[in-house]
């Protein structure tokens, strides 16, 4: 042993510390403003987004270091792949598609168009259901700009090897839709930004879309008792 721990020394959790950690770094990712109107992520997830903006709710505390660990990867990528490296800029700028009526942020628009992910899963995806919602995110992008082909980018925190060593590594995967099937993925975002219309109009957000699975639970999402999505939600029992 390099240095030998004097038995006078004491570990102790410090959550002053925690708690300025926390709030730096949320006061960081709030830095970029939302501009008004819909975005992507409300497409994917429309119920949510329907009582954010009802409720204008901030983001939970356990989400930050999430949110922070893949902005961090996107300013690396912006930073290493163009001029300069600047921690406060994590995406290329939100645009407006006047054909679907949102607002878009990919991460890298300098010819292609990608996508840059974190995960905290051991395996890589054996096919696109394992990465469907970067797939998702990544098709409104496609369809905003009128491409066909995009890069999604995955930082794999964890991944495992054939020792069952984890480190991260990345992926890389090329993205590609048929040019006859841009029409009918328009047509969805359209109509699903149309019922986000509606439904803050008249409050009643039960025509929206289900949000992803994964998410819609009443351990990952704050509004479950209030929105009780229709199959998944049943009542308390005491």
């Amino acid at each position: 042993m390099a240095i030998s721990i004097p038995d006078s020394v004491k570990l102790k959790r410090n959550k002053t510390a925690e708690k300025l950690l926390l709030d730096k770094s949320r006061e960081w990712l709030d830095k970029q403003e939302r501009t008004d109107g819909w975005h992507a992520s409300d497409i994917l997830n429309p119920r949510k987004a329907f009582f954010q903006r009802l409720l204008n709710t901030p983001t939970e505390d356990r989400k930050i270091p999430i949110f922070l660990v893949g902005k961090v990867l996107h300013a690396f990528v912006l930073g290493a792949m163009a001029e300069g490296v600047d921690l406060g800029k994590t995406d290329e700028g939100s645009s407006f598609s006047q054909e679907l009526g949102i607002w878009y942020s990919p991460d890298w628009d300098k010819g292609d168009i990608a996508e840059f992910k974190t995960s905290r899963a051991f395996k890589e995806p054996e096919s696109i259901d394992d990465v469907s919602s970067y797939v998702e995110q990544l098709l409104i992008y496609m369809a905003a700009k009128d491409r066909t082909d995009a890069e999604l980018w995955v930082l794999y925190l964890n991944l495992k090897d054939a020792k069952r060593r984890t480190s991260p590594e990345f992926r890389a995967y090329r993205v590609s839709i048929a040019p006859s099937d841009l029409p009918s993925l328009k047509e969805q975002i359209g109509f699903t930004r149309e019922a986000l219309d509606r439904a803050v109009i008249t409050g009643d957000h039960t025509p929206l879309p289900l949000c992803w699975k994964f998410i819609c639970s009443p351990d990952h999402c704050s509004f479950w008792d209030r929105c009780k999505p229709e199959g998944r939600w049943q009542e308390p029992t005491h």
